[in-house]
């Protein structure tokens, strides 16, 4: 039998404040994460890897994102890869 639904507004979630400007939201649930992070220019975040597959989608400003030893759109799980605010965004 399927599970019921849940309902999370971002503004309900507490922020955590991670190294630098940088801050994130986040939703977990057994196998996947949504979060909202806000990166100032320049802030990076240090080498690491997910158990799942993770998207980006850039609301502002500019990412450059160094997964593994080449730049792709797709990171498959336990890949290693950094990232640094280009410009300011979220």
């Amino acid at each position: 039998m399927p599970g019921s639904a849940q309902h999370f507004r971002w503004a309900d979630l507490p922020v955590e404040h991670l190294r630098g400007g940088i801050t994130r939201r986040y939703v977990t649930s057994a196998k996947a994460m949504i979060g909202e992070v806000a990166l100032r220019k320049g802030d990076t975040v240090p080498p690491h890897a997910h158990e799942n597959e993770q998207f980006t989608h850039v609301v502002r400003g500019a990412l450059r994102f160094r997964l593994g030893t080449d730049g792709v759109v797709q990171k498959p799980p336990f890949l290693g890869y950094t990232r640094r605010a280009e410009t300011a965004g979220l």
